[in-house]
């Protein structure tokens, strides 16, 4: 089937459903779930593996200060992980993984972001 056709197939069942407008995203979207998990499993995985390793070439620099810390302090392995979540989060709903519309996805990342 050409490209056209099938886009026009595709909308014309979209626009005359009749059903709620979450199940026509589900439908007209099965494959969402992964989209956003894709990016967000990465995002999450390489931004951690970056905090650890990067954690300890920090201390480095803040050593016999106030500010100096170790892996094993309380909180610490809790912050470099919030912070691969939040990285995760952000990727998704830069991604647009969550609304179909780019000017809803760009405002809402920019309004999660500022």
């Amino acid at each position: 089937m050409p490209y056209r056709v099938t886009l026009i197939a595709t909308s014309a069942l979209t626009v005359a459903s009749s059903a709620p407008r979450w199940q026509r995203y589900r439908r007209a979207c099965p494959s969402c779930g992964s989209k956003a998990a894709v990016p967000a499993t990465t995002a999450f995985v390489l931004s951690l593996w970056t905090n650890l390793l990067t954690f300890p070439l920090a201390q480095s620099f803040l050593t016999g200060t106030e500010h100096e810390a170790a892996l094993g302090d309380p909180g610490v392995l809790r912050a470099l992980t919030g912070n691969a979540t939040g990285l995760a989060v952000l990727s998704v709903l830069g991604r647009g993984a969550l609304a179909r519309s780019l000017p809803i996805a760009t405002g809402t990342f920019i309004g999660l972001v500022m």
